[in-house]
């Protein structure tokens, strides 16, 4: 009886068991979330990247609405990288001088002042492609002022032991607006129409700004790096990067990877219009597929232990062109 009772107690402790290793895993996937300033950014950033992600959405359709044109969407796509690498780069310069969190703010102001002018333009139906390229290159120039700042903000919240696991929550949050951005922004455009996507855009915009008032206010202490000049910081941080194997190697795959495999987001306002004879619905059906692949690397990243993480990146970039490779095959038939 006794040996009869340790057997069926066992799989009573293997269940428990199996509930705690969950529980673990669950509590380590988002454990940056029960720091309250975390919480704050991680909101406050994901209504910016919805905004950021209906934008893309919205122009591209616009532009092809407006041209027909893939070359049309290319230009856009080539005003709007231009502009954002060259704010970027004195963007991240300028985050380590000054407030983060006002940099991302004023940067959203930027974004909520271009959404407000192309909805004023659309409801006075007077929008061209060029008041579009000018929004690209606005958007550009924001984005390059935003995202080195917040980017940078987590390890100032959460501190290094949950560094890891703030940055994998964070770009979680950022795909998960990938998802549902294109498809609310897709299923407005079909509905309200672009003028109001971008009325709710700009309200968007302000909300987050708000949001971030919630976020502490830090200001970087006059540091050594802080005394070179700009163009001094940015020398020393390629150089950095030249002579570190590691970090060139990744940047030099990112680099790849988004020269590569990344432009198709740009053209699919055209491939859903002329090969899959979609609307704006599907088109924004077709961007949140892409964002539904991230979110679960990113959750699956968080959970992840460091090891292997090299191999992980590696199986992605050729799951990318996998991906891409089934996109061209694609057709209406």
């Amino acid at each position: 009886m006794r040996g009869g009772t340790r057997l069926d107690a066992q799989p009573e402790r293997a269940a428990a068991t199996s509930r705690l290793i969950g529980g673990l895993a669950s509590a380590r996937t988002f454990e940056s979330l029960r720091d309250r300033d975390f919480r704050w950014f991680f909101i406050a950033t994901l209504g910016l990247n919805a905004t950021m992600n209906m934008q893309l959405l919205a122009r591209g359709y616009l532009v092809f609405e407006l041209t027909g044109s893939y070359a049309a969407l290319g230009t856009m796509a080539l005003f709007l990288s231009v502009v954002m690498l060259g704010f970027s780069l004195y963007g991240g310069v300028l985050a380590d001088r000054s407030s983060k969190r006002v940099m991302v703010q004023l940067g959203e102001l930027g974004g909520a002042l271009t959404a407000a002018a192309v909805a004023v333009l659309l409801f006075m139906d007077q929008l061209r492609y060029e008041h579009l390229l000018i929004a690209a290159m606005a958007q550009g120039a924001t984005s390059g002022m935003i995202f080195p700042a917040l980017q940078s903000m987590p390890p100032e919240i959460v501190g290094p032991s949950r560094l890891q696991n703030a940055v994998s929550l964070n770009m979680a949050g950022m795909n998960s607006m990938r998802l549902l951005g294109p498809t609310l922004g897709g299923i407005l455009l079909a509905i309200i129409g672009a003028e109001w996507v971008y009325v709710l855009m700009t309200a968007l915009f302000v909300v987050s700004i708000v949001l971030f008032v919630r976020v502490p206010k830090r200001t970087p202490e006059p540091s050594q790096t802080s005394k070179r000049g700009g163009i001094g910081e940015i020398r020393e941080g390629v150089s950095y990067a030249l002579r570190t194997p590691t970090v060139f190697l990744l940047l030099a795959l990112s680099f790849v990877t988004s020269l590569l495999g990344m432009p198709y987001i740009r053209i699919l306002p055209g491939f859903v219009a002329d090969v899959l004879n979609g609307d704006a619905a599907q088109l924004g059906l077709m961007m949140s597929v892409a964002g539904l692949g991230s979110l679960v690397g990113a959750l699956a990243l968080a959970s992840l232990a460091p090891r292997g993480r090299g191999r992980l990146l590696l199986l992605s970039v050729a799951v990318t062109g996998l991906g891409l490779t089934a996109i061209s095959a694609s057709s209406n038939n």
